[in-house]
C-alpha cells in the first residue's frame, strides 16, 4: 500500500483553510449578539424594521402620557386593515376580542409614482370631547374616528383612577405572520371608585390590527 504524503505547502494550504473557518464561525457568533442589539436600539429610537414589505410591520413608539399610544406601520401595497380597540373584561389572555369598540380602517398610501411613503403613524388615546365625555380616539395620518365610552369605560380613566399594569413594553418590530391579527397593545387599568371600596374591578385596553380579507 503506497504512503500517503503532503507536501509542506499542502499542509500550510490546509491549516490556512482550517485558520480561516475557526476564524469566520467566531466572527458569526459575535455578530449574533451585536446585531440583537443595533436591533434593539433602532427599536428604542422609533426605527421600524422591515424584512418583507410585503408583510404589515409595526413599532410601539413612547408616549408623554399613559392615556396615549402610538405605533410607526408600514402597511403593504394594495391591502387594507382595520385597527381595532377593546375596552372592557375580556378573560381570553392569548385571544382577542369579539367585541370591538373602535373599527378603523386604514391602507398604504402611495405616490403617483408608484413608489411608497415612509412608514406611517397610528395612535389610539382616551381624552374629552367638546362635552367633557371621555371618548376613544384613533388616528392615521390626517384621519380620526371618534368612539364614544360608556360609563362603565370611563371609569378606569377618570382623575385618581388606579394606572395600568401591563405586559413589558417591547420597543421593537413586529410584524403580521400569515395573514392573523397583530396585536399592539394589551394593558389592565384598574378602577380608583372599586378600590376604594374594597373591591377590585379592572378593565381591559386591547388593541390590534386585522387584514380586511380575514375578517
Amino acid at each position: 500500500m503506497p504512503k500517503i504524503r503532503f507536501s509542506l505547502a499542502s499542509v500550510l494550504c490546509l491549516a490556512t483553510i482550517l485558520a480561516m473557518g475557526l476564524a469566520i464561525l467566531r466572527f458569526q457568533s459575535e455578530l449574533v449578539p451585536l446585531r440583537e442589539e443595533v436591533l434593539r436600539l433602532r427599536g428604542e429610537a422609533g426605527n421600524l424594521t422591515i424584512e418583507d414589505s410585503k408583510r404589515l410591520h409595526a413599532i410601539r413608539l413612547r408616549t408623554e402620557d399613559d392615556l396615549s399610544w402610538k405605533w410607526k406601520v408600514h402597511l403593504p401595497k394594495g391591502k387594507t386593515f382595520f385597527l381595532y380597540c377593546y375596552v372592557g373584561k375580556w378573560p381570553e389572555q392569548n385571544v382577542l376580542p369579539t367585541q370591538r369598540d373602535g373599527a378603523y380602517r386604514i391602507s398604504s398610501p402611495w405616490l403617483s409614482d408608484g413608489s411608497p411613503l415612509p412608514p406611517q403613524t397610528i395612535s389610539v388615546s382616551v381624552g374629552r370631547d367638546i362635552n367633557g365625555a371621555l371618548v376613544l380616539r384613533q388616528r392615521f395620518g390626517e384621519g380620526v374616528a371618534v368612539n364614544p365610552l360608556s360609563e362603565d369605560q370611563q371609569k378606569p380613566f377618570i382623575a385618581n383612577a388606579g394606572g395600568s399594569k401591563l405586559k413589558r413594553v417591547e420597543y421593537s418590530t413586529s410584524a403580521m405572520v400569515d395573514g392573523k391579527p397583530l396585536e399592539l397593545l394589551r394593558e389592565i387599568r384598574a378602577d380608583q371608585s372599586s378600590l376604594d371600596q374594597g373591591e377590585k374591578t379592572e378593565t381591559d385596553i386591547i388593541v390590534w390590527l386585522e387584514e380586511l380579507e380575514n375578517r
